[in-house]
This record gives structure tokens, C-alpha cells and sequence, in this order.
């Protein structure tokens, strides 16, 4: 069955948020890259290893990040009892049994134009976590398919004795009195034979964490048994739903932040052990007043979180305490689904003679007992690919099963439902099964209603340093409180907006309106990345059939022949700047020549923006693994290339960045993949503008007149578009609008 089991409304639409029009190849790697990933961790987040390469520049690896927090799996890996210490921002949960130590001084070496830099370590008493950065890159040194594998031998420390210590999530432990390694790193991650420089040898030095080093102190919870063993509820009755092993959700260990809390929450589903719970969106915690409180997915947190022993799906959540009442509950609801009898078979027959025809039809409302379920095989239906068609009925319990035809091998299948308790599912073959054909069915899944697990907790000691309000840092605009307060876009301020949304049967449609939603214009709806001119005269987007350049007063649309994606254009809209197809690098495009060139060959880059006079293009050049950013300004004449800021708290995997229209500012998504950040390009100014305003924020975009546009995931799934102007922290939402801006034109 196609996703049913596994994910969530809020994950298809976070998929679709983040799809590229990058070739086929790339996505079947990602999604290979992506699944192995869930089956090795068990489903839940790991510390990126920031030497291997994204295969997409923009978040499609983050939103596969936060689909693991959201979908709990039945595949679980167990891992040794880990105590958690000590937390470090910035590196995670740590031991602290030894002294803490640190990498005396980066690490740098560049050969054939690419550069290695160890920008930092932080070695206890557990692992030794070292941070790579990787810039220059060509994309022609990764493979072009799926089928291709680039390097993927490890790299390792070697120690003064010769010893080597290799990296699996992080390394392990170096000895205390050992304070010298040498990084070793055979070939750069996922790149080709030949393809990039390799051998590379950097000598570390390692030196006592220097005083006022932070660690914040690491409390371990003993949950009452009443927190510990919470019970689902059915939603729709509002009663305790009957079941002898109802799972667990508890707060396992509280970290004391500088404005509030971070509680690490262990999640086990109950239902046995082939069991698995899809989440209804984002959990939710309310204060004791019954106040919605706001929180942030602590990444560093999350990605250092140890394999709960017992299977428990484990997670963080870290939130501002100013203003809260306490106790906070914590909420998951979802829908359970488990594998009562796996082991459990039963089949039925059908004759599909000599020669079955497409569409030829079968009906047989043949009666299957099954895992104690009762189930009525409606029909069979031949289709083009070889194969059939299984369509049944059964209790609304049920949610699925697997079906084989016995003595052939399937090449493909798929299915649906369930619905008002029927569901289908499909099987081909290379060669058409033929004549009286016995299937197999087995693995039914049930599924429950709609429950919640709920779980309280309170600090053992309040704290008195915290305002009874949040407080906004110097020069921050807003938080979540101040968003969740903010009025509708005054009459008085008008203008236009491009924006994307995903429609309920998954199209996507790009719509160009006024600022207040009138005059609303659907442009497609099969586009993947859309732009508009810094005039508001032209848009660009992309449809199946490649880039499509839009003159908005006539409504002419003008094929262009391109395919790729992060497209910008200059001010006036007659050139564009876009990520090739293939990742393999960043080309233009001048609309009055009808020419095209590539003007950067660097993997997995990002267009940044225009130059004012429309002679440069900036992009931003990604670290494998989206470590840091570096801004670079290319003239499209000459190809002369100039090194601008270094951006190292950006998001890992896309920046989602936007660039003033006087060329003098960059507004970006920080490392938490909420936040905004602005820089100026002369290096002079890096600050927070909007303190993790949301869950997620999902686009960003520069307008006239120092406005921002920003879109805004809450837990809920829904897209808000929000104005910010970033030098009076003047603020409004735009209530009529719901998606992912792309544009923005002030009047």
C-alpha cells in the first residue's frame, strides 16, 4: 500500500513544500538515502555528518528530518543504556565523567580548488564529535544516477600510536591523555573515483575546554506511574479507549535553558510490539490555564538523543517558560496500527483464463477469515501493467493487507484506502499470471480510532530569573508570542504577492494576488518554484514542461525551454538566474538574447539575488552537508567570481535566503530551520530578526521598502503569511493568504 501506513497529512504537504524539479535520479536516491536512514535509526533523528553532500539544495533531507519526528515506526533499534550528563548548545547531549576538551585551532587545506576545513571538535568521556566543512565541490564529481555509487569508505582518526578510531554517527572516545590526531579521509563523501582530490591528512590538536565553557546540567525525571502510563482517549466519545497495553508517553530528562526548559520525551505506542502510531500533525503542549505553548525542535538535542533500549520512539522539545503556568501537558494524538497475528494466513481463488484482457473484471464477494477479521473479496480487475486489481470490504478495524499470487514473483504494486472500510490494492508482473490463480494474503494490519496520549510535568524547583512575559532580544522583532498576536494587513499598505499552495489532490498551484487576496490569479497548477521581478512586471515558474516566464499585464506566457529550480529574477524580469536541473550548477538566462549559460559549476549551490544594475548574480555556495554557506557575487560577462560573508548558523539544508533589492542585505532561515536571520553583505551587521516564530518557516522573500515577507508553518499543518519590516519591526499578517510566498511587491 502507497504511504497509508507510515505517513502523515502534514508529511505529504512538507514533501511537496520542499519538491524540486531535480531529475528522477536524484529524488529515487534521496528517498533510498532517506529510508535507509529510518531503518538504521529506528525512526528517529541523528546528528548530520556534515562531510557528506546533499543530493538537493533545498530541504527535502530537512523535511525528511521532520518527517521522522512525526511518523513512529514498527522497526526499532535498541541501543546500550546511555546516561545523559551534560548539554552543550550548539553540540548536543554529552557525558561530562572526564574533562571536556576542544579543538585548539581550525584546520584548513585547499587542493584543486576544494577546501577542507575542521572548524571545530568537542571530545568526553562518549565520542568525539568534529565538525567538517567542504566547499568547491564540482557536481560533476557526484553521480548523475541511482545506479552510480560515489565514495563511501569512512573516515577515520588516527592516533599518535597509530590506532584508528573510525566515525560511524560520531567517533569514538579519544583517550584522555591522548591530545593529537590526524583526521584521515580517503575521498570525500559520495564523490567519484578521480573525480575530487583524496588522501586527505589533517593534523588536530586538542586543548582543556576553556573556562566558562557551557554546560547546562541534565536532569533525570522519574516519572509518576500515573505520567508514566498515560491512557488514550478516544476522540470522538471523549472516553478512555479500552486497552491492555496502552503504551507510554513520559518526560525523561529536563534541561534548565536560559529562558525555560528543554524536556527530552520518550513515546512507546502500546498495541504489542508490531505496532506503530501515525500522528495527526505536530504534538502540542498546553500550560495549566489551558494556554497553547509554543516550542522549537532543539536539533543539537535531537540529534544526539541515544536509542531508547526499550524501543520508545524519543524526541525533544524545548520552549520559552516566561508567562507559563505549570503543570504543562504534552499531547500526541494519532491513529495506532499493529499487526495483531503476523504470523497469520489465509487465501482465496479466482480463474482468470487463457487470456485475460485490461479491464476485464472478476466478481467475487468470496468471504476470507483472517486475524480474527472477516473479510469479503469484492472483485479482481485485470490492468495494463500485467497484473491485477484486489478490491475488498471489510470492519473498519482493518486497515490493510498484503497479498501474493502464489508462483509468481510481482515487479511493482500499489493500493488505497482504507475508506468506509474498503481498500484495494494492486499487483504486475512481468509476465501476466494466468489461468486458476490461488492469492495468498497475510500481515493484516488493524487501525484504531483516533486517540491521544497525554503526559504533565513541572519543574521540581521554580525558577525565579525568568520575566513573567518573553523577552525580545535587542533587535529581534518577534517571537511566537508576538506572531500569535498579530493584527490583519492595514488597508492602507497594499502591494502583490506570488505564493504556492498545495491543493487537497496534491496539485501544486502557484496564484498571484493582491496582498489582502483579491484579484487573485491562478498562474498553474503544476508548478514546483515560482519568482517575481523586483518591478512586479513578470513572474516565472515551473511547470512540466520546464520554466515558463509570465508577463502579468497581457498574461503572456512564455515557454522557455529550461528546466531546473531556485529561480530568481533581475528587477526587471528580462533575466533569470536558476539551479540547473541536474544540481551540476547555477546558470542564467537573458530573456532579450534568448541565451542561457552556466556561470557556476559548484554542487548544490543556491540563488541568492540580483545585482541592482542586473550585471551579477549571487549564490550561495553549500558546504557538503549544509554545515555553513558562503555568499558569492558572479559577474555573468566577465564570470569573475568575489567571496562574500560566511553564513554558519543558516538552516543545514536550505537557506531559503532572499536578498534586498538594494543589495545590501540577505534575510536567510537559521539552523533550526525557524528562525530568520539578517546579514548585511559587507559583514557588518548578523542578527536575529524573528526568534523561532513557528514550527517552520517556509519562505521567505524581500519586498520594497525594507519589507519581508515570511510564511509560517504552525502545528497544524497551515501556511501564514506574515509582513515584517525589518528596521521598525513594523508587523501584520495577511489573513486571506495561506502558502508558501514567493514574491513580494510593496506599492
Amino acid at each position: 500500500m502507497t504511504d497509508n501506513s507510515k505517513f502523515t497529512t502534514i508529511e505529504q504537504e512538507l514533501a511537496e513544500l520542499y519538491r524540486t524539479d531535480a531529475p528522477d535520479s536524484f529524488l529515487k536516491k534521496l528517498g533510498t538515502e532517506v529510508d535507509s536512514s529510518i531503518t538504521r535509526t529506528g525512526l528517529r533523528a541523528r546528528r548530520p555528518f556534515y562531510l557528506r553532500p546533499a543530493w538537493l539544495t533545498t530541504a527535502v533531507i530537512a523535511a525528511a528530518l521532520i518527517i521522522s519526528f512525526f511518523a513512529i515506526g514498527p522497526a526499532r533499534v535498541a541501543a546500550a543504556v546511555q546516561k545523559l550528563f551534560g548539554y552543550v548548545p550548539g553540540s548536543g547531549l554529552v557525558s561530562t565523567e572526564a574533562p571536556l576538551r576542544v579543538l585548539a585551532e581550525a584546520v584548513e587545506q585547499t587542493r584543486d580548488g576544494v577546501t577542507v576545513t575542521v572548524s571545530s571538535a568537542l571530545l568526553s568521556a562518549d565520542k568525539t564529535q568534529i565538525e567538517i566543512r567542504v566547499f568547491g565541490i564540482p557536481r560533476d564529481a557526484y553521480p548523475d544516477s541511482e545506479n552510480i555509487t560515489g565514495c563511501i569508505t569512512h573516515e577515520y582518526l588516527r592516533l599518535p600510536d597509530g590506532s584508528k578510531l573510525e566515525r560511524m554517527d560520531d567517533y569514538p572516545a579519544i583517550p584522555a591523555e591522548v591530545n593529537e590526531a590526524v583526521l584521515v579521509i580517503p575521498c570525500l563523501a559520495n564523490t567519484l573515483t578521480g573525480k575530487a582530490p583524496e588522501n586527505w591528512e589533517l593534523p588536530l590538536r586538542f586543548v582543556p575546554a576553556p573556562e566558562g565553557f557551557v554546560v547546562l546540567p541534565v536532569e533525570e525525571i522519574t516519572p509518576t506511574p500515573d505520567a508514566a502510563e498515560t491512557v488514550p482517549m478516544n476522540e470522538a466519545t471523549g472516553t478512555p479507549t479500552p486497552d491492555a497495553n496502552a503504551g507510554s508517553l513520559k518526560v525523561t530528562n529536563v534541561i534548565n535553558t536560559e529562558n525555560g526548559y528543554a524536556l527530552v520525551v520518550s513515546f512507546l505506542p502500546g498495541g504489542g510490539a508490531n505496532a506503530w502510531v501515525q500522528q495527526a500533525g505536530m504534538a502540542t503542549i498546553t500550560d495549566a490555564a489551558g494556554k497553547s505553548v509554543s516550542y522549537s525542535l532543539p536539533l543539537d538535542i535531537l540529534n544526539s538523543l541515544p536509542a531508547d533500549p526499550l524501543g520508545a520512539d524519543v524526541m525533544a522539545y524545548q520552549f520559552n517558560a516566561s508567562g507559563v503556568s505549570f503543570p504543562v501537558t504534552i499531547h500526541y494524538k494519532g491513529v495506532r496500527y499493529a499487526v495483531p497475528q503476523p504470523d497469520a494466513k489465509a487465501s482465496f481463488t479466482f480463474d482468470a483464463g487463457a487470456s485475460p484482457q485490461p479491464g476485464q473484471e472478476w466478481e467475487l464477494n468470496q468471504t476470507v477469515e483472517l486475524a480474527g477479521h472477516t473479510l469479503v473479496v469484492e472483485r479482481v480487475i485485470a490492468d495494463s501493467r500485467g497484473g491485477y486489481g484486489f478490491f475488498f470490504k471489510a470492519d473498519k478495524g482493518v486497515n490493510v493487507v498484503a497479498a501474493a499470487i502464489a508462483g509468481y514473483t510481482p515487479n511493482g504494486g500499489g493500493g488505497g484506502g482504507p475508506v468506509d472500510g474498503r481498500f484495494n490494492l494492486s499487483l504486475s508482473y512481468a509476465v501476466m499470471p494466468t489461468g486458476l490463480l490461488t492469492v495468498e494474503l497475510s500481515n493484516l494490519s488493524e487501525v484504531t480510532e483516533m486517540m491521544e496520549w497525554t503526559t504533565q510535568w513541572s519543574p521540581t524547583t521554580e525558577r525565579t530569573d525568568l520575566p513573567d512575559t518573553p523577552q525580545l532580544a535587542a533587535g529581534v522583532c518577534a517571537n511566537a508570542a508576538v506572531i500569535a498576536a498579530l493584527q490583519p494587513l492595514p488597508a492602507s499598505i497594499t502591494g502583490k504577492v506570488i505564493f504556492h499552495q498545495t491543493a487537497s489532490d496534491g496539485s501544486a498551484i502557484v496564484m498571484l494576488s493582491n496582498l489582502n487576496g483579491s484579484n487573485e490569479m491562478v498562474l498553474t497548477t503544476e508548478a514546483g518554484w515560482e519568482a517575481l521581478s523586483g518591478n512586479g512586471q513578470k513572474a516565472v515558474y515551473s511547470g512540466a514542461e520546464g520554466f515558463v516566464l509570465l508577463d502579468i499585464a497581457s498574461g503572456t506566457a512564455t515557454p522557455l525551454n529550461l528546466r531546473g529550480y531556485d529561480p530568481v529574477l533581475s528587477f526587471d524580469g528580462t533575466k533569470l538566474a536558476y539551479v540547473n536541473d541536474s544540481a551540476d550548477g547555477v546558470s542564467f538566462y537573458d530573456a532579450a538574447a534568448g541565451t542561457t549559460r552556466r556561470i557556476s559549476d559548484r554542487a548544490y549551490a543556491a540563488t541568492v539575488g540580483w545585482s541592482t544594475d542586473g550585471s551579477a548574480v549571487y549564490i550561495a555556495d553549500m558546504a557538503a552537508g549544509g554545515s555553513a554557506w558562503q555568499i558569492r557575487r558572479i559577474n555573468v560577462s566577465s564570470g569573475a567570481v568575489t567571496d562574500g560573508i560566511l553564513i554558519e548558523n543558516g538552516s543545514y539544508k536550505s537557506l531559503d535566503i532572499a536578498m534586498s533589492p538594494d543589495e545590501m542585505r540577505v534575510a536567510y532561515r537559521g539552523r533550526d530551520n525557524a528562525s530568520v536571520y539578517i546579514a548585511r553583505l559587507d559583514g557588518s551587521e548578523m542578527r536575529l530578526l524573528l526568534e523561532a516564530p513557528s514550527v517552520g518557516t517556509s519562505g521567505i522573500v524581500w519586498g520594497s521598502n525594507d519589507w519581508l515577507g515570511v510564511s509560517l508553518m504552525d502545528y497544524n499543518n497551515a501556511q501564514k503569511v506574515m509582513l515584517v519590516n525589518t528596521e521598525t519591526c513594523e508587523m501584520w499578517q495577511l489573513p486571506e493568504l495561506d502558502g508558501r510566498i514567493q514574491g513580494l511587491i510593496i506599492e
